[in-house]
């Protein structure tokens, strides 16, 4: 008889993930690769959490995580985050989710009755980064610059997830890509796609593929071809005397190119859905943040939150990172 307490299992599976040992040991760090401003977390949420966020995306940033996270969306949310890098760079995301059901459809055309809408929602995403907008231009080795010029990476797409069953749900996301370097610039697209489980009580596994058929032709005639990604987590919540919640979650990201397995791992506490407390490790850097939901007063279905996250930065001291999300 197995006298293994019933929880325990979803915490091993968190652990076993953790304990997973890089593929190549010895690989070259990710930055510099074709599309690593992808990698960039995309809210204050998932950054606090050290972007272990795979399997616990359930909003309209799903879009960018895990489409097939889209589907427990059951409301229209509209996300909007920005932060600043060392130097003069800074990041901005917009993120929209829209549950196709909350349309629905005629059941007859006489009456005019309204019926169940289709399963399944869809998610809008834009990104924009800038690593700097102040890069020195010189045609001679002189002290003033010839003239000053920027490096823009940005991505806008569109995402779908939707239930293929009672515990397992199915995305795919398509994207554009642009990026501007002086007077050079690119254009790409791509696609994600993506399945996730929540057959276990509390638990939630997801399977993430990026990046797939993903290119960057620049005006030059260089074409850049992304790795694929490969991203797998898992989260396990825990609820006590209902109005206390733990959230723990673990990521692995491995791309097919010659580069070691990423592991994350993220811990939230929640207090009645409304005050939040999170902490995280990515790779080797930590994060920590918070956040506040409330009901948005004069409008009963209506909520706000407001998120923020200090994420430890490779180069340079700590990044902040704001993130207000609307419920409607």
């Amino acid at each position: 008889m197995n006298n293994q307490p019933s929880w325990s299992r979803p915490i091993l599976m968190i652990l076993l993930i953790l304990a997973f040992q890089p593929v190549l040991a010895n690989a070259a760090p990710g930055a510099g690769q074709p599309g690593a401003f992808l990698k960039v977390s995309m809210d204050a949420r998932a950054a606090a959490m050290g972007s272990a966020y795979t399997a616990v995306c359930r909003d309209a940033a799903a879009a960018y995580w895990n489409p097939a996270g889209l589907a427990w969306v059951k409301r229209q949310e509209f996300m909007a985050t920005y932060t600043v890098f060392p130097g003069s760079g800074d990041y901005t995301q917009l993120a929209y989710a829209l549950p196709l059901n909350a349309w629905g459809f005629p059941a007859n055309n006489k009456s005019g009755s309204k019926g169940a809408g289709p399963e399944g929602t869809i998610g809008i995403i834009l990104r924009r980064m800038a690593t700097t907008y102040d890069i020195e231009a010189r045609s001679t080795d002189s002290l003033n610059p010839d003239y000053l010029f920027s490096n823009v990476e940005g991505a806008y797409g569109l995402a779908f997830g939707m239930p293929i069953g009672r515990h397992i749900n199915l995305g795919l996301g398509a994207k554009g890509l642009y990026h501007q370097l002086d007077q050079k610039d690119a254009v790409g697209w791509g696609i994600d796609a993506a399945i996730a489980w929540n057959g276990y009580p509390g638990l939630t596994t997801a399977l993430a593929v990026r990046d797939v058929y993903t290119c960057l032709a620049w005006s030059t005639g260089l074409k850049e071809q992304f790795p694929i990604v490969f991203k797998l987590g898992a989260a396990y919540r825990i609820t006590a005397m209902e109005s206390h919640g733990l959230l723990f979650s673990a990521d692995l990201e491995q791309s097919i190119s010659r580069r070691a397995t990423r592991p994350r791992a993220g811990l939230e506490y929640a207090w009645a859905d409304i005050l939040f407390l999170r902490g995280g490790y990515d790779d080797g850097q930590i994060a920590a943040g918070g956040g506040v939901r409330v009901p948005w007063i004069g409008w009963a279905r209506a909520a706000l939150r407001l998120d923020y996250a200090a994420v430890q930065d490779r180069i340079d001291g700590w990044d902040h990172w704001i993130t207000l999300k609307i419920e409607f």
